[in-house]
């Protein structure tokens, strides 16, 4: 093969190997590393509120958020964050997901340098986040808990219900 064809087919060869090299890695419906798996539960998840008027304030409830990053590796994970916010949970209705009624951090206040979070080969990361709130504040309807892994921007969400006692 001549000299200038072989150099050719040399970059165009290390050209393909550096883009494959740049290309997201795939995450079984997960976004964020395929190498961490996370799981969000809500309790008491679906949920009857009083709204009966009443002499007293509206009652107050809440939904505790479990969340669990799990390193699936046989190697720890090693990452990090911009801040010490390392999650996130935030709850919106089902029908307009860009809407949130609730968001953790707002009401959190955070260190502003770089946090590492390291999760030990096969082990998990379990952080909770509780929603407080009242019947004036959150109506009947359907909503969805989404948990945000800040050093892969990783998510995971579960849905649950808000209905009136009859």
């Amino acid at each position: 093969m001549p000299k200038q064809k072989w150099l050719r087919t040399y970059r165009l060869t290390l050209l393909v190997v550096c883009a494959s090299l740049l290309l997201p890695f795939p995450s079984n419906g997960q976004e964020g590393s395929s190498l961490l798996t996370y799981s969000l539960t809500a309790k008491p998840g679906n949920l009857q509120v009083n709204r009966m008027p009443g002499t007293n304030p509206p009652r107050s409830y809440q939904e505790i958020f479990s969340f669990v990053v799990k390193d699936t590796k046989r190697t720890d994970y090693k990452g990090s964050a911009a801040s010490c916010k390392t999650f996130d949970v935030e709850v919106a209705p089902v029908d307009t997901p860009d809407q949130p009624v609730w968001v953790w951090s707002k009401e959190q206040k955070f260190c502003q340098h770089v946090t590492t979070v390291n999760i030990p080969a096969g082990q998990s990361w379990p952080k909770t986040a509780v929603w407080k709130f009242t019947t004036a504040v959150v109506k009947d309807g359907k909503y969805r808990a989404t948990a945000t892994f800040i050093p892969e921007n990783g998510k995971t969400s579960v849905d649950f219900e808000i209905t009136s006692v009859q």
